[in-house]
C-alpha cells in the first residue's frame, strides 16, 4: 500500500458517488477519585473511640432475661376432689380437677382392685392410703392412677397448687406471674427497722480476753467491720449508749457476724436478752453518721409509648429443651419495647446506674391469697416476737400471714406492703445503708414476697373416720421480687473538689463547707479496680442486656421455727424423712 494513502469506508451506501455522513465520537474521561495532595492529613480516625464515644452517649436498652426458676407444691391444698371409682371414661379423673389431702380418703384410693375388684368396700384406712398413693418426683407432689389395670397409669397428677399455677409462659390475660423493668426512685426511712438507726433486737455475753462483754445484734445486717465505730442510742441501759468500737463480729460459737458485733461493755452491768424494741445503731465514718432506709421502685416506661411498661409489652416463652436439674423449665423474658433512662435519676439524684427485674405472683384465678411483702431475718427471739406493736412492726416474712386471731396461732408481724400488685405505682425494694462521707450506697437486704392457697389458709376440715386432715395450715411460699440489672457502675475512688473546680456532676454532695465529695459514674467497659468490668453488647445505637436469674419459691418455714408449719393432726405438713447434720462446723470470731 503507498505511504499517505487514505481508505475510506463507506457507511449505508456505497456508491462513490454518494454522500456519506461523517460520524463523530464523543468520549469523556471522568474519575470519581481524586488523590489527596501530600502532606495534608489533617487526622486519623480511631474507630474504637468512635465506638466508644457512641456506647457512653446511648441511653438506650434492650433487655432479655433468662429465668431459671425452682418450684415446688410441697405446701398443697388440704381439700380436695375425692374422684369417682375409676380413671377411665367420661367420668375418670380430670387434670384440671382440684386435688388435695382429702383426694387421698376417696373411695378409689382406700380400695386395693386386686384383693376384692371394687365390691364397694374400703380396704385400707385414709393413713394407710396416703403414704400409699402420696407421690413426690422433682419436688412437685401428686399421684397415679391406683388400679394398676388400667390404661394410662403412668400419668402424674399434681395436687393444688399444680405445675400450671407457677407456669412463667401462661396467657396474655391470665398470667401467673407479672413482670415489669423498676429503677429505685425515692428513699422510706421511716420504717421501725430504719428510723434513727438500725433497730437492735438482741443481746447476748460474749468473752473476749477473759473478759464478758456485750455482743449486741440487729435485726438488719450492720454491715461493720472491727474497728468501726457504732454510735448507739435508745437503749433501755444508759450503760449501752454511746460511742464504742466494734471488738469482734459474731455470737460466741462464730454464727451470725452479719448481725452482731461486740463493744466494750461489761457484761455484768449491762442488760441482755432479747429486750431492746427502742435501741438503735448507726456507724460512724471519721466522726459521721450513715444513712439507713428502705428504697422504693418505679416501674419504668417505655421507649416508644412513653408509658410504663404493662404484660403487653414484655413476651415470655420455655428456652428451647433446657431444664434444670429438677426438670423444671427455664423460660426466656424478652421486652418488646426499648427503655430510655437518659432523663432519670436515682433515689439519690444520681444518674442510672441499675435496673430491676420485678416479678409479681397472681391470685392464678383466685387460687392464692394475696401478696404481702416483708424482710428475711435472722431466727433470734427479738426478730420473732409478736407480744407487742413494736414486736410486730419488725416485718419478718417469716412471721406473716393474712388470718386473724384466734384462728390463727400468732398475730401476724406488719406487712411493709399488704397487698402488692401489678397496678401497684412503686414497691419497696431493699433496706440500705448510705455515707455521705464515703459518697457510697450499701444494699443490707431485699425485700420479699410471700404468699398462699387461700384453701390452705381459710379451710377446715371435719374428722373422718380413722384420721382427721385438719386445718387451716398458714406456712406459705415466699419469694425475692427484685432483681438488679447493672447498667453502669461507679467509681471506687471518690473525687473531692471545690467551687473552683471544673465538671463536678451535679449530684456531688455538698459538705457545706465548699468542698465536694463524689464517684465519678464510669464508661461502659472501663475499670478501676472493681471485681468485674461491666460490659455488654452495643449495636444499633442500643445497648444489650442479657441476665440469667434463679428463680426460687421457698416455703416459709419448713423447719418448723417460726411456728407456721403444721403439726397439729394428721396429716402433717412434714413429709418425707428428714436429714440430720453427720458433723457441725463453727468459724470462730475475731478478737481483735
Amino acid at each position: 500500500m503507498a505511504i499517505g494513502r487514505v481508505t475510506y469506508k463507506l457507511n449505508k451506501e456505497t456508491s462513490k458517488g454518494s454522500a456519506n455522513k461523517d460520524s463523530y465520537f464523543n468520549v469523556n474521561l471522568d474519575s470519581e477519585i481524586k488523590l489527596l495532595p501530600p502532606d495534608k492529613i489533617n487526622k486519623i480516625v480511631n474507630l474504637y473511640d468512635i465506638f466508644s464515644s457512641e456506647r457512653n452517649a446511648s441511653s438506650r436498652y434492650r433487655l432479655i432475661n433468662t429465668i431459671l426458676p425452682v418450684f415446688s407444691n410441697v405446701l398443697f391444698n388440704i381439700t380436695g376432689n375425692k374422684g369417682p371409682s375409676n380413671f377411665t371414661g367420661v367420668n375418670g379423673f380430670d387434670y384440671d380437677t382440684s386435688y388435695g389431702w382429702e383426694t387421698f380418703d376417696g373411695f378409689t384410693f382406700k380400695n386395693d382392685p386386686f384383693n376384692n375388684d371394687y365390691n364397694g368396700f374400703d380396704t385400707i384406712t385414709y393413713s394407710e392410703s396416703v403414704p400409699k398413693h402420696l407421690k413426690e418426683i422433682n419436688g412437685w407432689f401428686g399421684f397415679y392412677n391406683p388400679d394398676y389395670r388400667n390404661t394410662g397409669f403412668c400419668t402424674f397428677y399434681d395436687l393444688e397448687p399444680k405445675r400450671t399455677r407457677f407456669d412463667l409462659s401462661s396467657g396474655l390475660l391470665d398470667r401467673n406471674w407479672q413482670l415489669t423493668i423498676t429503677y429505685p426512685y425515692a428513699n422510706d426511712g421511716e420504717h421501725h427497722l430504719v428510723k434513727n438507726g438500725l433497730l437492735i433486737t438482741s443481746s447476748e455475753v460474749r468473752t473476749l480476753g477473759g473478759i464478758e462483754m456485750i455482743s449486741l445484734g440487729t435485726a438488719v445486717p450492720h454491715n461493720l467491720v472491727v474497728g468501726d465505730t457504732v454510735r448507739i442510742t435508745d437503749m433501755n441501759n444508759s450503760n449501752m449508749n454511746g460511742d464504742f468500737t466494734v471488738l469482734s463480729l459474731g455470737l460466741e460459737n462464730g454464727d451470725s457476724k452479719e448481725n452482731f458485733f461486740v463493744i466494750n461493755v461489761d457484761a455484768n452491768i449491762a442488760t441482755t436478752g432479747p429486750f431492746f424494741t427502742t435501741g438503735r445503731m448507726k456507724r460512724l465514718y471519721y466522726g459521721n453518721e450513715v444513712r439507713y432506709y428502705f428504697r422504693k421502685f418505679k416501674k419504668i416506661k417505655g421507649y416508644d409509648t412513653q408509658l410504663e411498661l404493662t404484660q403487653d409489652d414484655y413476651e415470655s416463652y420455655p428456652l428451647s429443651f433446657s431444664k434444670n436439674i429438677y426438670s423444671d423449665q427455664n423460660y426466656q423474658v424478652v421486652f418488646n419495647d426499648d427503655i430510655d433512662v437518659s432523663n432519670l435519676v436515682d433515689n439519690l439524684g444520681r444518674p442510672l446506674s441499675e435496673l430491676y427485674l420485678t416479678i409479681v405472683k397472681t391470685k392464678s384465678k383466685n387460687l392464692f391469697t394475696k401478696v404481702i411483702s416483708g424482710v428475711d431475718l435472722e431466727n433470734y427471739l427479738g426478730n420473732v416476737r409478736t407480744l407487742t406493736n413494736d414486736d410486730l412492726n419488725v416485718s419478718n416474712i417469716r412471721k406473716m400471714h393474712t388470718s386473724s386471731l384466734p384462728l390463727a396461732p400468732f398475730q401476724s408481724h406488719t406487712p411493709i406492703e399488704s397487698n402488692v400488685l401489678i397496678s401497684n405505682n412503686d414497691y419497696y425494694g431493699d433496706i440500705c445503708e448510705y455515707s455521705k462521707y464515703e459518697a457510697k450506697e450499701t444494699i443490707l437486704l431485699p425485700v420479699m414476697h410471700r404468699f398462699n392457697t387461700i384453701d390452705r389458709e381459710t379451710t377446715i376440715v371435719k374428722p373422718l373416720s380413722d384420721t382427721i386432715i385438719n386445718g387451716p395450715r398458714f406456712e406459705g411460699y415466699m419469694y425475692q421480687p427484685h432483681y438488679q440489672i447493672k447498667i453502669r457502675q461507679f467509681s471506687n475512688y471518690v473525687e473531692q473538689g471545690d467551687s473552683t473546680v471544673v465538671g463536678i456532676p451535679e449530684y456531688a454532695e455538698d459538705m457545706g463547707d465548699d468542698r465536694y465529695l463524689w464517684r465519678d459514674l464510669l464508661d461502659i467497659g472501663y475499670n478501676d479496680g472493681q471485681e468485674e468490668t461491666l460490659d455488654y453488647p452495643f449495636l444499633n445505637n442500643a445497648h444489650y442486656l442479657y441476665k440469667n436469674i434463679c428463680f426460687v419459691n421457698k416455703r416459709q418455714d419448713p423447719f418448723g421455727n417460726y411456728g407456721l408449719l403444721y403439726t397439729k393432726t394428721y396429716p402433717m405438713d412434714i413429709y418425707g424423712d428428714g436429714t440430720s447434720d453427720k458433723f457441725t462446723i463453727k468459724n470462730s470470731g475475731d478478737v481483735c
